[in-house]
């Protein structure tokens, strides 16, 4: 995977994870945010009433961690949740975060 050019991370979203049962803001920063269309969609019954998105964020200790059932993406005032957490040959640079918006 390429890393993103300088200037391509543009966009703000914010982690959140639960506690005591609560979702709570957990960690913010800026990435790459790419929607994907139906062309890379594998079933297009599966995919037609969601709003996918790929978060790219630069890796760090706050996010390394994290398992996809158990955080969940802030952006534009939509939540998204995660179903691909892509650490490329597990190098810890570059994440990228497959999302949709119906969980």
């Amino acid at each position: 995977m390429a890393a993103p050019q300088p200037g391509e991370l543009t966009k703000s979203i914010t982690f959140q994870t639960i506690q005591e049962g609560e979702w709570v803001d957990y960690y913010t920063c800026r990435a790459k945010v790419n929607t994907i269309g139906g062309n890379l969609a594998l079933s297009q019954a599966e995919y037609r009433d969601k709003d996918i998105k790929d978060f790219t964020v630069r890796c760090c200790a706050a996010l390394v961690d994290l398992k996809k059932t158990e955080f969940r993406i802030l952006y534009r005032g939509r939540t998204y949740y995660p179903a691909n957490i892509d650490d490329y040959m597990e190098r810890h640079r570059w994440l990228t975060i497959r999302g949709n918006d119906n969980g």
